[in-house]
């Protein structure tokens, strides 16, 4: 369902392993997701706000179209979470506006080539960390004043990853869009 007939639509995936991952490493632990993102992370999914969130990814740092080269360290950087009218085009391409949302639009800090996949994060007062979006894609000069991210929702989609995790035929049901 990825290319019809929205090409971008659920861009999202699960995996489920064959045996529990390692988590005796400094600095490694699962992530949460919120199932109410407001009273949790005082975040409003999708909606500008004032926050700033971290994105991380082993993407290209180099901001020409078509030049990739992987990053040898783990990059991360803050984005503040508004929407542009970048993401207002984007969101028209969609089934359900809410499916994804964008972040960034600072000159020379956004995500790039390879960093698709990676985590959206904020953090709780208490301070776990949570999953809100997933890199999804950008414009094609990373970097450029007011151009954004795109980022998929984890929050819409948190109804279809419940399912999954409860082994539920649901989750093998195609996603709307």
């Amino acid at each position: 369902q990825f290319k019809k007939p929205c090409h971008r639509c659920n861009d999202i995936a699960l995996l489920k392993l064959v045996s529990p991952a390692r988590l005796d490493k400094v600095f490694v632990e699962p992530i949460c997701i919120s199932k109410n993102p407001i009273k949790d992370i005082g975040y409003t999914p999708g909606h500008s706000s004032n926050q700033r969130a971290w994105v991380a990814g082993w993407g290209t740092s180099i901001a020409k179209p078509f030049v990739f080269s992987q990053a040898k360290h783990l990059q991360h950087l803050q984005v503040p979470l508004q929407e542009l009218p970048f993401c207002k085009e984007r969101k028209k391409e969609y089934p359900d506006p809410n499916m994804i949302f964008c972040a960034g639009g600072e000159a020379g800090k956004d995500t790039c080539r390879g960093d698709s996949g990676g985590p959206l994060m904020l953090a709780a007062k208490s301070h776990e960390w949570y999953s809100i979006g997933i890199v999804s894609f950008g414009n094609t000069f990373c970097g450029a004043a007011g151009s954004q991210s795109v980022f998929t929702n984890v929050n819409y989609y948190l109804p279809w990853i419940e399912a999954c995790m409860n082994d539920d035929q649901k989750c093998l049901q195609p996603l709307s869009g």
